[in-house]
């Protein structure tokens, strides 16, 4: 049996393919408003993975900053600063790659992540709206 959906984020339809009796018991109209597509699925994923990275090294960024002596802390700042700017520009990757633009990093996005751990939410968010918008600007 084939149920159409339209993936929850961008909107594009497709169908769920599987046993009829197995999708009937589980209700179509509750799960079906709830389905993403594969591209989406993806993207959304890696993101998750990607965003707890960044509340890892952005936590053990401030607890060293407020807790570490001065002769340890700047080695430590120095391994946060590197993983810091791995993460953004893999960050940078996965989501340029998600709206279809050329990849855009910047080592400010990386700078304002490194003087602003606290913030990380925000400074993910910023950019991911810039992104979108340039998209549907692009389209």
């Amino acid at each position: 049996m084939n149920f159409a959906y339209k993936c929850k984020f961008c909107g594009k339809p497709g169908i769920v393919t599987g046993d009829g009796e197995g999708l009937a018991l589980i209700k179509p109209e509750i799960w079906l408003p709830k389905i993403c597509c594969d591209r989406c699925g993806d993207y959304m994923v890696q993101k998750r993975k990607l965003t707890e990275a960044f509340t890892r090294i952005c936590r053990s960024l401030e607890s060293c900053r407020a807790t570490v002596g001065i002769e340890k802390r700047a080695t430590m700042e120095t391994v946060c600063k590197s993983r810091i700017v791995d993460l953004t520009k893999r960050f940078a990757a996965l989501a340029c790659n998600y709206y279809r633009l050329t990849n855009v990093w910047d080592q400010e996005f990386s700078d304002m992540m490194f003087e602003n751990p606290g913030k990380f939410p925000t400074i993910l968010s910023t950019y991911l709206s810039g992104l979108a918008r340039e998209a549907r600007r692009a389209a």
